[in-house]
């Protein structure tokens, strides 16, 4: 017979198993984004497809547990409709890009070459390296996949805290191998030999500079939830118990290990632009926290900001490594600026078409000329916004930028409109002005163990970049 207990618990069954599937799902999703940085940051072709496999199998458990209790996502998609549709728009025109046999008139030269050295017709693509770009697409609707899921995931504000925690204690850690290697003699990433950068610390990364960015976005992240946890940050707190000021004194000074940890090693990187660049993030942070604070309390947090800072500049100014390199650096950007040079003159060549993304290594050198030097490739542009304008063409590049210039933004609106929860978004803003900023001279954000906890970070700052109150009937994006 059917009581009114099996009523209920039908009712409450397609509950729990969407809670189940939805806590399936940010495990899954938070393990990837803290261990990315560990397989040697990421940068293999192996680990881009257990990526992809990883990610959305944690995306399609997300939403199979939104459907099994028939509920709608916690951030709509209509919220998220300019970065996506910009996204879907670059997106789709790259996998055109990777299409044999399209119209003579968009494909690039190169393959009018091709059929003349064989001398049999050949099917042209826009792209001149149609296999990057696949691989290039997949590797975009991986960072896509995270950063859908982080926005959901990161509207729960609790949830928030634990996942912001959880990357900077993982940085931290990081750090903290980091450096015990680097002082028992620097010889070894992970299991295999150092070949490069003996003199650096990378932690688990290959590259210095790929990894001081991802040291910077560590110190960001733990410096933010320092100021949160700091007296008065909250105009709405209310007296705590005993228990739970022990536990805001844990948490500082694991904070404060982490801080000095990732600290240290950005130091020891030697990386000049990543540490300029997490001076400009900090900076950003400590500003938006500042401007949401009462006159009278600010204070004390500009003291706390300004010591860190101090810290930072004193001991950047003490660091060996740093410090020898700082001569060689208008050396360094003329040979940058000489790239982008000539990445200005291959986007002239192509302004609608691109050349395909993630071909940008043999195209390229096509363009070199005397101004750089002789020796090595350029498998990056060394300046992202450049290369995306190159590789994609002017108008799907200029979608890039917009999505995530709207990102940016949005980072930047929650933490001086949010009246709770405000550091998140002001972390996310501090984390795009680190990254925005060292892209201009690196290529950061196409290193998987940099891009997909940055995106991971800014996803949670989005999430909280809206007011926690319901949404009117009848109102189609939040207030």
């Amino acid at each position: 017979m059917f009581t009114v207990v099996d009523e209920a618990a039908s009712l409450i069954r397609p509950g729990r198993a969407a809670a189940v599937l939805e806590a399936v799902a940010a495990s899954v999703w938070l393990a990837g984004v803290v261990m990315a940085p560990v397989w040697f940051g990421s940068n293999v072709p192996l680990v881009w497809g257990a990526h992809a496999l990883l990610f959305g199998i944690a995306l399609a458990i997300y939403a199979s547990g939104g459907l099994a209790a028939s509920r709608p996502w916690p951030v709509p998609l209509a919220w998220l409709k300019l970065p996506l549709a910009a996204l879907a728009i670059a997106l789709g025109w790259a996998a055109i890009q990777t299409v044999a046999g399209v119209p003579a008139v968009l494909q690039n030269p190169v393959w009018g070459e091709v059929s003349a050295a064989l001398g049999q017709p050949v099917a042209g693509a826009v792209s001149v390296y149609p296999v990057a770009g696949r691989m290039a697409i997949l590797w975009a609707a991986t960072a896509a996949a995270v950063f859908i899921l982080a926005v959901q995931l990161g509207r729960d504000p609790g949830r928030a805290r634990i996942i912001v925690y959880a990357i900077a204690v993982a940085g931290g850690i990081i750090a903290a191998y980091g450096l015990i290697v680097y002082f028992e003699g620097n010889q070894w990433v992970l299991w295999q030999p150092k070949h490069a950068y003996r003199n650096a610390l990378t932690a688990t990364f290959i590259n210095k500079n790929n990894y001081g960015a991802f040291a910077g976005m560590g110190l960001i992240c733990s410096f933010g939830l320092l100021l949160a946890r700091l007296p008065g940050s909250s105009p709405y707190q209310t007296r705590r118990p005993r228990s739970a000021l022990l536990l805001r004194g844990v948490a500082i000074v694991v904070l404060g290990a982490v801080f000095a940890a990732d600290c240290a090693a950005l130091l020891l990187s030697g990386s000049r632009a990543a540490s300029a660049a997490t001076v400009l993030g900090l900076v950003v942070v400590l500003l938006l926290w500042l401007t949401r604070l009462p006159a009278w309390r600010r204070p004390l947090f500009l003291a706390f900001g300004l010591t860190a800072l101090g810290i930072i500049l004193f001991a950047s100014s003490s660091s060996e490594l740093l410090v020898s390199r700082l001569p060689y650096l208008d050396q360094d950007m003329a040979t940058r600026l000489a790239v982008d040079a000539r990445t200005i003159v291959a986007i002239k060549e192509a302004p609608w078409t691109g050349y395909g993304l993630g071909a940008f290594q043999q195209t390229f050198a096509a363009f070199r000329d005397t101004s750089l030097p002789t020796q090595g490739r350029w498998e990056y542009a060394h300046n992202d916004w450049l290369e995306a304008l190159m590789t994609l063409g002017i108008p799907a590049g200029l979608m890039l930028w917009l999505a995530f210039g709207w990102i940016g933004y949005r980072c930047v609106a929650g933490a001086l409109n949010r009246r709770r929860d405000a550091i998140y978004p002001a972390i996310g803003a501090g984390a795009c002005a680190l990254a925005f900023a060292h892209t201009l001279v690196d290529f950061t954000m196409q290193i998987q163990g940099f891009a997909l906890p940055f995106l991971a970070v800014v996803g949670i700052g989005v999430a909280q970049s809206w007011s926690s109150r319901p949404v009117p009937a009848g109102v189609d994006k939040p207030i």
